[in-house]
């Protein structure tokens, strides 16, 4: 069917939007690639050079060979007075919506528009400048016959290209070798003005305790330092989710039930516990993986964090437990001591000292009543 607008429209639309995971599915993947691969270059015999009255857009796509769903599209555009800008798309082919691949034109211009939906999944360079996401890809045609056959093409090669990309993800499934990977795998990205440096690491003396620690840079250099404890069995897998701004690809993750369980350090400051964490990703398909590594590792860490419970044989010894759990702490320039006594009207004692003074406080309760059953009463 063919579609007229007004006016042509600007090359790339901007969108903000969140992009959630998708099941990856091992398929024949060499299969896949050479039929993607003959399509796509069948696809790129149609896509060259384009005149209209005022402007002339000269083409280019091409492809990974070992990657076939990776493409770049280039676009030089030359207006009446010579002046030419040049714009470089980045993208998955498997992230483009099939149903919103469609003919457009206007005046004497013909193009084919091909969409992501929501998502800004197309990465834009303006004249070697990274630039916004947008969710819409533009190819010029020359006439009628030729915009069909780029569209058919487009169609065509869209689901082989999901499925290629799709076959291509491997990760491992064990707890331990997810955190492994994951500590690989987080790496530094640079969304131009931004930029983030960060790693996660395991806590060797703490097991399930992993630490991530950033560093966001700004053109006029470090911003800010942070480091954060989490125990991923404490994460809500829903909440898993890919968000794009602008430049910026991040995988942002809550607590489950919105509670601070994840501590936080700024500039090496002790900050209040917080309820949610970001992590930063160069491109989507680094961030799909990233996303599907966390959802398999969250339940993992529940089961391993629910077993590493101790289970004590009486109440005596569980009063044990609990009395050698309650130890001294101190956070910034503030010291707590603290101590629980093993009799069943137990004395929990906490005294604070701070740069001001000090402050004790005594507590007595019934460790009988408060921890008795309620369908036992």
């Amino acid at each position: 069917m063919h579609h007229s607008i007004q006016e042509p429209p600007e090359l790339y639309t901007m969108k903000t939007a969140t992009l959630f995971l998708i099941c990856f599915v091992p398929l024949g993947l060499f299969a896949q690639d050479n039929e993607l691969s003959q399509k796509l270059d069948a696809l790129k015999t149609h896509i060259s050079k384009v005149e209209s009255d005022k402007k002339t857009f000269s083409q280019q796509l091409s492809y990974e060979a070992n990657h076939p769903y990776r493409l770049e599209l280039i676009t030089e555009e030359t207006d009446s007075k010579g002046r030419t800008r040049s714009t470089k798309a980045v993208f998955n082919l498997g992230l483009v919506d099939k149903n919103l691949v469609r003919r457009e034109n206007a005046r004497d211009l013909m193009w084919v528009n091909a969409k992501t939906g929501k998502t800004p999944a197309i990465k834009i360079y303006e004249d070697g400048v990274l630039g916004n996401y947008t969710d819409a890809l533009l190819i010029y045609s020359s006439n009628v016959d030729q915009a069909r056959e780029i569209e058919d093409l487009l169609k065509q090669a869209i689901p082989l290209a999901e499925n290629a990309w799709k076959a291509s993800m491997s990760l491992p499934s064990e707890q331990q070798e997810l955190e492994n990977w994951l500590s690989a795998n987080i790496i530094d990205t640079d969304a131009g003005d931004i930029s983030f440096k960060q790693s996660l690491m395991p806590d060797q003396s703490n097991s399930g305790q992993l630490w991530l620690n950033q560093e966001e840079h700004t053109e006029k250099g470090l911003k800010k330092s942070q480091r954060f404890g989490l125990n991923p069995a404490d994460l809500h897998e829903p909440s898993i989710q890919i968000n794009i701004r602008r430049k910026q690809i991040s995988i942002d993750a809550d607590v489950r039930q919105k509670q601070p369980f994840i501590s936080l350090e700024e500039n090496g400051e002790l900050k209040n516990f917080v309820k949610s964490i970001s992590l930063y990703a160069n491109d989507l398909e680094q961030a799909q993986s990233i996303v599907q590594a966390l959802k398999l590792l969250v339940p993992q860490a529940r089961g391993a964090t629910e077993n590493a419970l101790p289970q004590p044989g009486s109440f005596s010894e569980g009063q044990e437990m609990l009395s050698q759990a309650v130890q001294h702490f101190t956070v910034n320039d503030n010291a707590f001591e603290q101590s629980l006594g093993e009799q069943p009207v137990a004395v929990y004692q906490r005294q604070h000292n701070h740069a001001k003074g000090s402050l004790h406080e005594r507590f007595i309760f019934d460790l009988l009543t408060s921890m008795r059953n309620p369908s036992t009463s």
